[in-house]
């Protein structure tokens, strides 16, 4: 039987988000017993539907003499090539061997990886106490869950694994009809997995003073992130182990063929000219075009993470992280997905030239990395070696869309100048329509409208599919404040506070977007216009976090 690529990565995806989901089921009954089996248990008894046809990756993803249940073991011949993929992702995932020993205490806690924090040319006085996290689901109705530290007597919150199961239950039976039909349902799954587990540990291997310091939220999201991608290498290099139903074999003849060259595709993407973008404005209206400069960028880099995704058909599991103008994918790296970054590359550039704001550019670099350097935890060389094109980049910054740039007509003495950016264009308008004082441009217009109304009740962002095409540069997205007002063609929703609070009605198309929240009210101009002496200026504070990117690289010991 033919095997489609979307469904072998989906199956991927999803089996590599719930593999051990029986960690969680084990630790909130106290049970003996491997959390391969009881949570492949779970999903086909407690769960089932959808959801228990996933039951296969939490029962086999080990390979171990020690286990009950190893992949050897597999009842579905047909799942043989995604069950191997998913073991090696887990191995990988851990960075661990299989043969690791230790003391397990469920009750151990998430330690706070920045107590952690070490740089040689910034020695720090004397060691600081060590801090945990307690064992909780994300909630915005109980506020931030902030790191304690350890008591003598245990440690300082009652572990709550029994709410975080039924909780996690709860949800998944709220969506396990159907939804072979729904698309980026592996979306949805993140997001209720980030609330239930974001601060559960990975594991419980206490001893020799360790304690665990990653969730068990990043271990699944980046198992099916590397197995999304092993399953597309294979796909596209390795067909004839497509039809193999032997899982061992099929185990060991992917690490002898994909250990000797690079899977993975590192892609770092980040929008330039982000601070002449919000700066460069004029006195007029100042803070409103800070603020809806501020959230559209925001915006915008969503926008394009859902695009390259969309366009490579490949599931929200591979995105690593996303914020302040700046992603990083983990893409499989074959010859389909680095044609169609590069194209896409050229048209974005050409989309922000063509729609008059060249000032934006898009920087879209990538590297390929072996699994050995994933392996052996040697991701800072990639980081490395993509830093060095990076600077590259830097000084060829137009370089797809020459051709446009360099023929390009230069209209700066036609027209007025907009009273907020400054630009001259053929047209402005009044900003409001009883004042015709602030005249300014369409796009700063739209801007600030935009910025107006995500404020107050609104908690959705989306685009309809049927307007797909202008994407970036029409403003004029919609928003609502319920989930019930959404309507069916929206292709991509943005939820811009109490991320978890309606995800039983929610859909693989919502995604979180924790942005900064702007009140949006007059009362700073009014203080500037009315109550201030002297010239009438608005100054900003801005602040920054000094070597963090030399923390991220080497900090952590």
């Amino acid at each position: 039987m033919e095997i489609g690529r979307s469904s072998f990565l989906r199956d991927l995806a999803i089996g590599g988000l719930l593999h051990d989901v029986g960690k969680v089921v084990q630790r909130a009954g106290g049970l003996s017993g491997s959390h391969m089996e009881i949570g492949g248990n779970w999903l086909e008894e407690d769960v089932g539907d959808f959801w228990g046809n996933y039951a296969w990756a939490a029962y086999y993803h080990h390979t171990s003499d020690r286990v009950s249940l190893k992949l050897e073991n597999l009842d579905k011949p047909e799942k043989s090539l995604a069950a191997a993929i998913i073991a090696h992702a887990d191995n990988l995932s851990a960075s661990e061997r299989e043969d690791i020993t230790g003391d397990w205490n469920k009750d151990i806690p998430l330690r706070n990886i920045f107590d952690r924090v070490k740089l040689k040319d910034f020695p720090t006085k004397g060691e600081g106490e060590e801090t945990f996290f307690p064992v909780a689901p994300l909630d915005e109705k109980v506020g931030a869950i902030y790191p304690e530290q350890k008591l003598k007597t245990g440690y300082s919150k009652e572990f709550n694994y029994t709410a975080i199961e039924e909780g996690l239950k709860n949800h998944l039976e709220s969506k396990k009809k159907k939804l072979e039909e729904e698309e980026h349902i592996e979306g949805w799954l993140l997001r209720v997995l980030e609330r239930y587990t974001a601060f559960v540990p990975s594991d419980t291997s206490t001893g020799k003073g360790r304690f665990p310091d990653i969730s068990l939220y990043d271990h699944l999201r980046t198992t099916a992130m590397i197995a999304v991608c092993l399953g597309d290498v294979v796909m596209e290099n390795e067909r004839d182990l497509l039809g193999t139903n032997k899982p061992m074999y099929t185990y060991k003849e992917l690490e002898k063929r994909l250990t000797k060259g690079k899977p993975f595709l590192l892609v770092e993407g980040a929008i330039r000219g982000i601070q002449s973008y919000i700066y460069d404005i004029g006195s007029k209206k100042a803070l409103q075009g800070l603020r809806a400069r501020s959230f559209y960028l925001e915006l915008l880099q969503e926008r394009i993470v859902f695009e390259i995704l969309n366009e490579l058909e490949l599931p929200r599991t591979q995105v690593l992280y996303v914020g302040g103008g700046r992603f990083i994918l983990i893409l499989p790296n074959i010859e389909l997905v680095k044609d169609k970054l590069r194209e896409y590359r050229i048209e974005l550039n050409k989309r922000f030239f063509n729609n008059e704001e060249a000032r934006l550019s898009m920087e879209l670099l990538w590297e390929p990395f072996s699994w050995h350097e994933l392996k052996e935890s040697k991701l800072n060389k990639v980081f490395e070696r993509i830093g060095r094109k990076r600077e590259i980049s830097k000084t060829r910054p137009m370089l797809d869309i020459l051709e446009n740039v360099l023929g390009s007509r230069n209209d700066s003495d036609t027209g007025a100048s907009c009273n907020i950016c400054g630009r001259r264009v053929v047209e402005l308008s009044p900003l409001e329509e009883d004042d015709n004082e602030v005249q300014v441009c369409s796009q700063c217009k739209s801007l600030i409208a935009l910025g107006k109304r995500v404020v107050g009740k609104t908690k959705y962002v989306y685009f309809r599919k049927d307007n797909s095409n202008l994407k970036l540069f029409d403003f004029n997205v919609e928003v609502t404040g319920k989930v019930e007002s959404v309507p069916h063609d929206a292709d991509m929703v943005l939820v811009l506070r109490d991320h978890h609070s309606d995800l039983k009605k929610e859909d693989g198309r919502f995604i979180g977007m924790p942005y900064a929240g702007y009140a949006w009210d007059n009362e700073i101009e009014k203080v500037i216009n009315d109550g201030a002496l002297g010239a009438k200026k608005l100054g900003a504070l801005r602040m920054d976090v000094d070597n963090l990117g030399k923390i991220f690289r080497e900090g952590f010991v």
